[in-house]
């Protein structure tokens, strides 16, 4: 007889094959326990994939701005590049901001303001408080002239950042 090598897969490879397996397996259950950022978000904002039937609606509008904001106008065909605003009272007037996102989770906001920084443009964050709800607005601004406004909207809308402008009152 002649000795011939053995065709037998040596037991280290095996050894090896069932301790890969094991570890992909368990990482696969691993990542099934993972809630993703978009997840822990609507569980914070009470979003659902439920969609409301005709009966859940309610029949009129839940608008409030037509009550908060009527003595407010705001007049920019003032010319020479200077946004002009109506004056409430004695001592508010109106400023333009640009709204670049509103988020209920900071690192959001934070992520968001980093990206609108890097543009070159005069950013902060405020925090408020709707209906027991807290979001963190990332707004840019305020702009001292039409120019300076139409600069940021044009960069803004050049680098994908969608935004919605703003006229808030200050003291």
């Amino acid at each position: 007889m002649s000795d011939s090598p053995s065709h037998s897969v040596p037991s280290w490879v095996w050894l090896f094959t069932g301790v890969a397996t094991g570890l992909f397996l368990a990482f696969l259950y691993y990542l099934a326990g993972i809630q993703t950022p978009i997840d822990e978000g609507k569980k914070q904002t009470g979003i659902s994939q439920h969609r409301p039937s005709p009966q859940d609606t309610p029949k009129t509008p839940a608008f409030d701005f037509y009550n908060v904001l009527p003595d407010t106008e705001v007049n920019t065909t003032k010319g020479k590049g200077q946004i002009s605003s109506k004056t409430i009272n004695d001592k508010t007037t109106i400023e333009t901001l640009l709204q670049t996102g509103a988020f209920t989770l900071p690192k959001d906001a934070d992520k968001r303001r980093a990206e609108v920084l890097l543009l070159g443009l005069n950013v902060n964050i405020e925090t408020v408080d709707i209906k027991g709800k807290i979001y963190h607005r990332v707004q840019v601004g305020p702009f001292k002239s039409n120019a300076a406004l139409d600069n940021a909207k044009l960069l803004l809308k050049q680098n994908s950042i969608e935004h919605l402008q703003r006229q808030k009152p200050t003291k």
